[in-house]
Protein backbone atom coordinates (compact mmCIF):
# COMPACT_ATOMS: atom_id res chain seq x y z
CA UNK A 1 0.00 0.00 0.00
CA UNK A 2 1.41 3.63 -0.33
CA UNK A 3 3.61 4.86 2.43
CA UNK A 4 1.37 7.88 3.46
CA UNK A 5 2.20 8.41 7.52
CA UNK A 6 0.27 11.38 7.46
CA UNK A 7 -2.51 9.87 8.76
CA UNK A 8 -3.02 6.90 11.92
CA UNK A 9 -4.82 4.76 9.05
CA UNK A 10 -1.59 4.76 6.88
CA UNK A 11 0.65 4.61 9.73
CA UNK A 12 -1.36 1.13 10.85
CA UNK A 13 -1.31 -0.17 7.49
CA UNK A 14 2.41 0.45 7.24
CA UNK A 15 2.83 -1.54 10.53
CA UNK A 16 0.36 -4.56 9.83
CA UNK A 17 2.19 -4.83 6.51
CA UNK A 18 5.66 -5.25 8.28
CA UNK A 19 4.07 -7.81 10.87
CA UNK A 20 3.52 -10.39 7.91
CA UNK A 21 6.67 -9.29 6.22
CA UNK A 22 7.94 -10.56 9.94
CA UNK A 23 5.62 -13.25 10.70
CA UNK A 24 7.74 -16.06 11.58
CA UNK A 25 11.24 -14.65 11.12
CA UNK A 26 11.63 -11.63 13.76
CA UNK A 27 11.02 -11.55 17.55
CA UNK A 28 8.45 -9.66 19.24
CA UNK A 29 11.01 -7.11 20.21
CA UNK A 30 12.07 -6.66 16.51
CA UNK A 31 8.41 -6.09 15.09
CA UNK A 32 7.98 -3.50 17.60
CA UNK A 33 11.57 -1.50 16.49
CA UNK A 34 12.94 -1.86 20.19
CA UNK A 35 16.84 -2.11 20.21
CA UNK A 36 17.80 -5.92 21.78
CA UNK A 37 19.25 -4.04 24.58
CA UNK A 38 15.40 -2.73 25.70
CA UNK A 39 15.47 -4.29 29.28
CA UNK A 40 12.67 -3.24 30.19
CA UNK A 41 9.23 -5.25 29.68
CA UNK A 42 7.05 -2.18 30.17
CA UNK A 43 8.68 -0.64 27.37
CA UNK A 44 7.61 -3.42 25.19
CA UNK A 45 4.43 -3.17 27.00
CA UNK A 46 4.47 0.89 26.21
CA UNK A 47 4.48 0.16 22.67
CA UNK A 48 1.80 -2.25 21.36
CA UNK A 49 -0.74 -0.28 23.32
CA UNK A 50 0.55 2.58 20.96
CA UNK A 51 -0.60 0.46 18.58
CA UNK A 52 -3.99 -0.13 20.20
CA UNK A 53 -4.27 3.96 20.57
CA UNK A 54 -3.25 4.31 17.02
CA UNK A 55 -6.23 1.38 15.80
CA UNK A 56 -8.08 3.81 18.08
CA UNK A 57 -7.11 7.03 16.24
CA UNK A 58 -7.53 4.94 12.58
CA UNK A 59 -11.44 4.21 13.59
CA UNK A 60 -11.98 7.59 14.95
CA UNK A 61 -10.59 9.83 12.30
CA UNK A 62 -12.27 7.56 9.60
CA UNK A 63 -15.54 7.78 11.38
CA UNK A 64 -14.93 12.25 10.47
CA UNK A 65 -14.48 12.01 7.08
CA UNK A 66 -17.43 13.54 5.17
CA UNK A 67 -20.39 11.43 4.21
CA UNK A 68 -19.17 11.51 0.39
CA UNK A 69 -15.92 9.41 0.93
CA UNK A 70 -18.61 6.42 2.40
CA UNK A 71 -16.68 6.00 6.15
CA UNK A 72 -19.00 3.24 6.64
CA UNK A 73 -17.26 1.32 3.71
CA UNK A 74 -13.98 2.21 4.60
CA UNK A 75 -14.62 0.66 7.75
CA UNK A 76 -16.47 -2.32 6.75
CA UNK A 77 -13.72 -5.22 7.55
CA UNK A 78 -11.84 -2.66 10.23
CA UNK A 79 -13.05 -5.31 12.81
CA UNK A 80 -10.52 -7.38 11.49
CA UNK A 81 -7.95 -5.28 12.14
CA UNK A 82 -8.95 -4.34 16.00
CA UNK A 83 -9.30 -7.97 16.47
CA UNK A 84 -5.88 -8.43 15.80
CA UNK A 85 -4.29 -5.49 17.94
CA UNK A 86 -6.44 -6.66 20.54
CA UNK A 87 -4.77 -10.07 20.59
CA UNK A 88 -1.56 -9.17 20.11
CA UNK A 89 -1.87 -6.22 22.69
CA UNK A 90 -2.92 -9.18 24.94
CA UNK A 91 0.06 -11.53 23.88
CA UNK A 92 3.14 -8.90 24.45
CA UNK A 93 1.16 -7.23 27.47
CA UNK A 94 1.18 -10.97 29.43
CA UNK A 95 4.28 -11.76 27.70
CA UNK A 96 5.97 -8.46 29.72
CA UNK A 97 4.21 -8.68 32.94
CA UNK A 98 5.02 -12.55 33.09
CA UNK A 99 8.78 -13.24 31.22
CA UNK A 100 11.95 -10.79 31.43
CA UNK A 101 12.33 -8.72 28.57
CA UNK A 102 15.18 -11.18 27.08
CA UNK A 103 12.20 -13.61 26.21
CA UNK A 104 10.53 -11.31 23.92
CA UNK A 105 13.87 -11.29 22.17
CA UNK A 106 14.30 -14.58 21.82
CA UNK A 107 10.97 -15.98 20.57
CA UNK A 108 10.38 -15.96 16.74
CA UNK A 109 6.55 -13.53 16.37
CA UNK A 110 3.75 -15.29 15.15
CA UNK A 111 0.78 -13.17 14.37
CA UNK A 112 -2.21 -14.56 16.93
CA UNK A 113 -4.95 -13.65 14.20
CA UNK A 114 -4.74 -14.17 10.69
CA UNK A 115 -5.51 -11.01 8.69
CA UNK A 116 -7.20 -11.07 4.98
CA UNK A 117 -6.71 -8.80 2.00
CA UNK A 118 -9.75 -6.89 2.32
CA UNK A 119 -8.87 -5.56 5.54
CA UNK A 120 -5.62 -4.16 4.18
CA UNK A 121 -7.19 -3.29 1.27
CA UNK A 122 -9.61 -1.07 3.13
CA UNK A 123 -6.82 0.49 5.19
CA UNK A 124 -5.52 1.46 2.35
CA UNK A 125 -8.56 2.97 0.95
CA UNK A 126 -9.10 4.94 4.35
CA UNK A 127 -5.43 6.22 3.77
CA UNK A 128 -5.90 7.65 0.78
CA UNK A 129 -8.90 9.39 2.15
CA UNK A 130 -7.55 10.71 5.12
CA UNK A 131 -4.07 11.59 3.10
CA UNK A 132 -6.28 13.51 0.62
CA UNK A 133 -8.95 14.93 3.05
CA UNK A 134 -7.06 15.65 6.84
CA UNK A 135 -3.06 15.24 6.33
CA UNK A 136 -1.20 15.23 9.11
CA UNK A 137 2.55 16.66 9.54
CA UNK A 138 4.55 13.37 9.01
CA UNK A 139 8.40 12.31 7.49
CA UNK A 140 8.36 10.18 5.25
CA UNK A 141 9.88 6.65 5.65
CA UNK A 142 12.43 6.72 2.95
CA UNK A 143 13.91 9.41 5.58
CA UNK A 144 13.58 8.24 8.72
CA UNK A 145 16.17 5.22 8.71
CA UNK A 146 18.89 8.03 7.58
CA UNK A 147 17.46 10.46 10.21
CA UNK A 148 17.64 8.60 12.93
CA UNK A 149 21.31 7.21 11.87
CA UNK A 150 22.30 11.11 11.66
CA UNK A 151 21.30 10.98 15.71
CA UNK A 152 22.88 8.34 16.68
CA UNK A 153 26.14 9.22 14.92
CA UNK A 154 25.53 12.78 16.99
CA UNK A 155 25.24 10.91 20.19
CA UNK A 156 28.87 9.24 19.66
CA UNK A 157 30.24 12.74 18.63
CA UNK A 158 29.03 14.07 22.31
CA UNK A 159 29.88 11.21 24.19
CA UNK A 160 33.28 11.10 22.50
CA UNK A 161 33.69 15.04 22.99
CA UNK A 162 37.12 16.02 24.51
CA UNK A 163 35.92 19.40 25.61
CA UNK A 164 32.42 18.71 26.70
CA UNK A 165 32.06 18.34 30.16
CA UNK A 166 30.32 15.22 31.60
CA UNK A 167 27.15 17.14 32.97
CA UNK A 168 27.08 18.76 28.70
CA UNK A 169 27.45 15.45 27.61
CA UNK A 170 24.24 14.04 29.67
CA UNK A 171 22.33 16.31 29.13
CA UNK A 172 22.77 16.25 25.70
CA UNK A 173 22.55 12.35 25.25
CA UNK A 174 19.13 13.06 26.77
CA UNK A 175 17.83 15.17 24.19
CA UNK A 176 19.33 13.32 21.24
CA UNK A 177 17.88 10.38 22.68
CA UNK A 178 14.55 11.83 22.96
CA UNK A 179 14.63 13.40 19.11
CA UNK A 180 15.93 9.36 18.40
CA UNK A 181 12.79 8.07 20.21
CA UNK A 182 10.46 10.35 18.76
CA UNK A 183 11.72 9.53 15.28
CA UNK A 184 11.22 5.65 15.62
CA UNK A 185 8.04 6.73 17.11
CA UNK A 186 6.81 8.97 14.76
CA UNK A 187 5.87 5.51 12.53
CA UNK A 188 2.91 5.15 14.96
CA UNK A 189 2.42 8.25 16.33
CA UNK A 190 3.22 10.99 13.88
CA UNK A 191 4.99 13.93 14.62
CA UNK A 192 3.58 15.54 18.00
CA UNK A 193 6.37 13.73 20.40
CA UNK A 194 9.22 14.76 17.47
CA UNK A 195 8.53 18.65 17.40
CA UNK A 196 8.16 18.52 21.29
CA UNK A 197 11.76 16.96 21.10
CA UNK A 198 13.38 19.28 18.71
CA UNK A 199 11.75 22.70 20.67
CA UNK A 200 13.60 21.36 23.72
CA UNK A 201 17.09 21.29 21.84
CA UNK A 202 16.01 23.99 20.46
CA UNK A 203 15.87 26.48 23.80
CA UNK A 204 18.82 24.58 25.11
CA UNK A 205 21.34 26.23 22.62
CA UNK A 206 19.78 29.26 23.02
CA UNK A 207 20.18 28.73 26.92
CA UNK A 208 23.03 26.78 27.81
CA UNK A 209 27.06 28.15 26.69
CA UNK A 210 28.42 25.06 28.60
CA UNK A 211 26.83 22.55 25.34
CA UNK A 212 27.79 24.69 22.14
CA UNK A 213 31.17 22.98 21.52
CA UNK A 214 32.11 24.59 18.01
CA UNK A 215 32.70 21.20 16.21
CA UNK A 216 29.75 19.34 17.86
CA UNK A 217 27.76 22.71 16.68
CA UNK A 218 28.49 21.86 13.16
CA UNK A 219 27.47 18.74 12.97
CA UNK A 220 24.15 19.37 14.66
CA UNK A 221 23.12 22.16 12.27
CA UNK A 222 23.88 19.51 9.79
CA UNK A 223 21.75 17.11 10.83
CA UNK A 224 18.96 19.55 11.13
CA UNK A 225 19.58 21.22 7.84
CA UNK A 226 19.08 17.41 6.73
CA UNK A 227 15.89 17.47 8.71
CA UNK A 228 14.38 20.47 7.46
CA UNK A 229 14.49 18.79 3.48
CA UNK A 230 13.12 15.63 4.88
CA UNK A 231 10.30 17.26 6.26
CA UNK A 232 9.09 19.62 3.85
CA UNK A 233 5.06 19.32 3.78
CA UNK A 234 5.58 19.01 7.36
CA UNK A 235 5.32 22.80 8.17
CA UNK A 236 5.43 22.41 12.17
CA UNK A 237 8.78 20.39 11.99
CA UNK A 238 10.37 22.26 9.17
CA UNK A 239 9.77 25.76 10.86
CA UNK A 240 11.02 23.73 14.04
CA UNK A 241 14.20 22.67 12.55
CA UNK A 242 15.09 25.93 10.52
CA UNK A 243 14.53 27.79 13.73
CA UNK A 244 17.00 25.67 15.08
CA UNK A 245 19.05 26.14 12.38
CA UNK A 246 19.22 29.95 12.54
CA UNK A 247 19.71 29.76 16.39
CA UNK A 248 23.15 27.48 16.36
CA UNK A 249 24.74 29.56 12.81
CA UNK A 250 24.13 32.59 14.88
CA UNK A 251 25.68 31.42 18.02
CA UNK A 252 28.46 29.66 16.07
CA UNK A 253 29.02 32.83 14.15
CA UNK A 254 29.13 34.91 18.01
CA UNK A 255 31.57 32.27 19.24
CA UNK A 256 34.14 32.79 16.05
CA UNK A 257 33.89 36.72 17.34
CA UNK A 258 35.12 36.30 20.51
Amino acid sequence: MPRWMDNPAGRLGAFLELLHSRNGDKTIGEVLGLAEDADEPLAVALRILEIGRLAQATRSAVEGLPDEEDPAFLLQHFHQVETLVKRLTDDVVKGAATYAATDLFAAKFIIPVPLDGAALFGLEAASRALHRCCPEPAIGPEHLDSLIHDVRELIDAVTGSPTLSAEAKTFLVRRLRDIETALLGSRITGSVDLEDALDCLTGAFVRREDIREPGLLGKINTFFQRLVLAAQGAESIAGATTTTVGAIEAIARFQGGQ
